[in-house]
């Protein structure tokens, strides 16, 4: 499936360039992310292309591999193997944007076939080791073969000329996951269970974006996600860009999220950008993130995660052509992720959250043919 969703997604940014009335853009960008066990390199490109004066098409390809060696808590799962494990994940996305006057309605299409996030990728070899071979009495083991659908809608309105906009947008995803499995007491006997393998999540939210003086410009965002099994979850977003002088801008962007039982996570990032050549410019970026995590008290296996705390810093270069049609920028630095304690029942995932120090790189482009 992951070779017809590629090659489908290609087709389709092929025929965009062609249906273009103008000048079709490009972007492409790649990023790297590595520790000692695990590497993430991810990949994506798009093409946006004016059907008609108030007429937009775009269409995306995205690309993620992974590289895990896995290690299993020799103590806790006696009975693990330690394996090289490796995954990739494409997806699609396809855009359709009408604007008349001060109004602009876009719909999204989008697809992926393959493990979201290297976590999952741990979780399921540790199923697969203890109940791959069969012999519990229950369900069996299934070899996973997550993927996911979604669409997305949303409605802008100019509400300021050139100044203020509102964005009222919904979107619904439905996932195939990997499901968890655990053995369950039955009181005279044991029988292994099957969590949920599909998920249906729903997303609202409202943003404003505005001038506040020629200097600022700020965003802010209301969300909420709803997903099957899960307690809705609320979050804000906001953002503030500020030109400090005709050489130096300030980029602060902030986060908080919310979900019942205990859940809570917030961030901070905080960029400064010089221009130091008419067509060159450098910044520097530190990010912070840290949550709650999900850690169940209870005496059965559980996957769920500590709390968690993040931290990034990197420099990037960037040039811009003189005639404003292309632009490159090149990004690097350390980050940094530390877990709490693992709970009752989570110690057999000891080596995934285990605190880890990554290299991340990034490379990214955009032309106007």
């Amino acid at each position: 499936m992951k070779r017809s969703l590629l090659s489908t997604t290609l087709f389709s940014c092929l025929a965009l360039a062609a249906l273009a009335q103008e000048s079709p853009l490009l972007d492409a960008s790649g990023e790297w992310l590595e520790s000692d066990d695990v590497r993430v390199q991810t990949a994506w490109t798009s093409i946006q292309a004016p059907l008609a004066v108030d007429l937009m098409i775009s269409g995306r390809v995205d690309y993620m591999g992974h590289r895990i060696e896995y290690q299993p808590n020799a103590p806790i799962d006696p009975f693990g193997e330690a394996v090289q494990i490796d995954e990739t994940q494409v997806g699609l996305q396809l855009d359709l944007e009408k604007r008349r006057n001060r109004h602009q309605i876009t719909a999204s299409l989008n697809a992926y076939d393959g493990f979201r996030n290297f976590s999952s990728i741990w979780i399921d070899r540790y199923y697969r080791q203890q109940y791959g071979q069969g012999g519990i009495p229950g369900v069996s083991y299934e070899s996973p073969e997550p993927k996911g659908f979604g669409t997305n809608f949303s409605y802008r309105y100019e509400a300021i000329p050139a100044a203020g906009y509102l964005t009222v947008s919904i979107g619904f995803l439905r996932d195939t996951v990997a499901p968890g499995y655990e053995i369950e007491d039955l009181g005279t006997s044991f029988e292994l269970v099957q969590g949920e393998d599909s998920l249906n999540t729903w997303t609202g939210s409202i943003e404003w974006e505005g001038v506040v003086n020629s200097r600022a410009r700020t965003r802010q965002t209301i969300r909420i996600t709803n997903t099957t099994e899960r307690d809705p979850r609320y979050g804000w977003s906001g953002a503030l860009n500020f030109l400090i002088s005709d050489k130096w801008i300030s980029r602060t962007n902030g986060a908080y999220a919310t979900e019942d039982p205990d859940f809570e996570a917030w961030s901070l990032s905080q960029t400064i950008e010089c221009a130091i050549h008419p067509r060159w410019s450098l910044s520097a970026t530190f990010r912070y993130y840290k949550d709650t995590g999900q850690i169940e008290a209870a005496n059965l296996i559980s996957s769920a995660a500590p709390e968690l705390s993040t931290r990034q810093a990197f420099i990037a270069l960037r040039y811009e052509s003189e005639d404003q049609l292309s632009s490159y920028s090149f990004s690097v630095g350390p980050y940094e992720t530390h877990y709490g304690q693992t709970g009752i029942g989570t110690e057999r995932f000891f080596y995934l959250y285990q605190d880890r120090d990554w290299l991340w790189a990034r490379i990214s482009g955009r032309i106007v043919f």
